[in-house]
């Protein structure tokens, strides 16, 4: 797939850049109109909140299926098993004003949940509460 990518970009001339590992991937994803990668929980989620739709290449059976059904269901990305398919969406998405990145990064906007963490803090917090109301701590005699 990445040689066939390669070869796409120096026919093509499209501007993209495609590295091993890097430890500031949060900049490079800011700077990607897509992000091409399997379907785990901790990369889409980065990519996500970084505000880039995505590809979707392969997924791990079971626990990471259920990621590509979510983003494909909500128009944040697609799924491209096959290199063929990785270098055709790359290539349509690259076009100037696709009209395909241009609904997958309006999905992605919809689904940002920017407060999720402080969301979950609360939801935390009030289950505290009623666990503690239902059932008051008790302190230990000694």
């Amino acid at each position: 797939a990445l040689h066939r990518l390669r070869n796409l970009i120096d026919r093509d001339g499209h501007p993209v850049a495609m590295h091993g590992f890097v430890t500031n991937m949060a900049d490079w994803m800011r700077a990607a109109d897509v992000v091409a990668t399997k379907a785990g929980p901790g990369t889409l989620a980065e990519a996500l909140c970084c505000g880039v739709p995505v590809l979707l290449t392969s997924y791990l059976p079971g626990q990471e299926r259920g990621n590509v059904e979510w983003v494909i269901d909500a128009g944040l990305g697609r799924y491209v098993p096959h290199t063929a398919q990785l270098v055709d969406a790359v290539a349509e998405l690259a076009a100037p004003a696709s009209p395909g990145l241009a609904r997958m990064r309006a999905a992605v906007r919809q689904a940002a949940r920017p407060d999720a963490t402080a969301r979950i803090a609360e939801l935390v917090r009030s289950m505290a509460r009623t666990a503690t109301e239902q059932r008051p701590l008790t302190t230990a005699r000694a």
